[in-house]
């Protein structure tokens, strides 16, 4: 947390904060899998962030509901997720030891300019897809860091160009590894990084990178997950706090994230016409739009939610062999691997253009080495980068597992 709760507070206000923590206890997604020790340790966080919020004013607005945390102790690389089956999309939930930094820090950039800075529904989406929320994670093999998941290449560029902003929020060490400095410049990253990349790329070349043509599949499958989670996200704090919703800024901050991080993965930017194309399919998944009936009262009791899936209930399925492209979307509860009748076919599946995001792999002596062929499987312990929410094209013919119940949920025409 930002800092202690208990210091200074007169002891009315720490009985009060801990009466409210006490019922918001009961309303977190992951309440029944706690233990008493668990649930001790969420009442004296929860009980910190409402001092947090009382002291530094934050509105209603830009405080996090409840109903869309859940508990994880500091420290902790757990997240917790749902798949919803109405609107095609996972929801992250947010720890709950990181919820006093996006509240925060969104609220302090919001009031710096509301509309220079992306929402804090747009953070949480992004950070969530970049990292489940994990800010020890590591990835693309060690180049990207945290819960931004900060590329080296464009950490040493950030430095180079603007030392003085960037030099409090990550360092490298002497081996050229770099690190962010805390948690709190992990959260703050994306809400500084959005305004200056533009007038960065402006005023010098984003040195020794290459850039692709055109954004492709990888630049089309990245902003399909933030825009989905980005419109989940706002609703829920939109309908929690009866807030009408900017469309045109939001759906601007959408696009300005997006490519922000594709800008640092090294991928070209959506231009305006494939953004607006993408986002309107992914609003077309939400039926009716970005303002749809609240459903917030349901997420408490997780009437919203599907139950994590059951192997047992699983049946075969064949994609047609018609003139669609078919994808299935990665379950909670359930591997890669699950999903095939044969290991030929998964791998003939992740060789797809569509699918070049995902992929299994093997380790050789430390180095990550990815399987493009059946036989490179052979006597290997495999993994896969694949997590839920992922989309998985898959070719006509193929044949997948899929619970009778949702096959029309989970298995869907482009």
């Amino acid at each position: 947390m930002p800092r202690g709760w208990a210091s200074g507070i007169p002891c009315n206000l720490q009985n009060a904060y801990t009466e409210q923590a006490i019922h918001d206890l009961h309303k977190i997604v992951n309440y029944h899998e706690l233990n008493a020790a668990d649930s001790a340790d969420f009442v004296q966080q929860r009980a910190s962030q409402l001092a947090l919020q009382a002291d530094s004013a934050i509105p209603h607005r830009f405080r996090i509901p409840p109903e869309l945390i859940s508990y994880r102790k500091s420290g902790n690389k757990q997240y917790f997720i749902k798949y919803n089956t109405s609107r095609s999309t996972f929801l992250g939930f947010v720890p709950s030891d990181l919820v006093s930094y996006y509240e925060l820090i969104s609220y302090r950039y919001y009031k710096k300019d509301k509309f220079l800075y992306p929402s804090l529904s747009v953070v949480l989406a992004q950070q969530f897809t970049e990292s489940l929320f994990n800010p020890t994670l590591k990835g693309d093999g060690g180049k990207s860091v945290g819960l931004p998941q900060l590329h080296r290449p464009t950490a040493k560029w950030l430095l180079e160009v603007d030392r003085k902003t960037w030099d409090r929020f990550f360092y490298f060490d002497k081996n050229m590894q770099h690190f962010f400095r805390n948690i709190a410049t992990q959260v703050e990253f994306p809400f500084l990084f959005l305004p200056h990349y533009k007038k960065y790329t402006q005023n010098a070349k984003f040195e020794g990178l290459k850039r692709y043509n055109g954004a492709g599949q990888k630049a089309r499958t990245y902003a399909q997950l933030i825009i989905g989670r980005s419109i989940f996200y706002e609703e829920i704090l939109n309908k929690k706090y009866n807030d009408e919703l900017d469309t045109n800024v939001f759906k601007r901050q959408v696009k300005d994230i997006i490519n922000m991080g594709l800008y640092n993965k090294e991928v070209d930017a959506l231009d305006d016409s494939e953004f607006d194309g993408i986002f309107g399919e992914i609003q077309a998944l939400f039926h009716r739009g970005m303002r749809i009936q609240t459903y917030l009262n349901q997420i408490s009791v997780n009437d919203l939610e599907n139950s994590p899936i059951q192997l047992a209930n699983l049946s075969q399925f064949e994609i047609p062999t018609g003139g669609e492209s078919y994808f299935f979307i990665l379950e909670e509860g359930r591997s890669l691997f699950s999903y095939f009748m044969s290991m030929d076919e998964m791998v003939q599946t992740l060789n797809m253009t569509e699918n070049e995001l995902i992929y299994i792999f093997f380790y050789n002596n430390g180095d990550l080495i990815k399987i493009t062929t059946r036989s490179q499987m052979t006597g290997q312990k495999v993994f896969t980068n694949a997590r839920p929410g992922d989309r998985i094209f898959l070719k006509p013919g193929t044949r997948i597992y899929s619970p009778d119940a949702d096959i029309v949920i989970r298995v869907a025409s482009k």
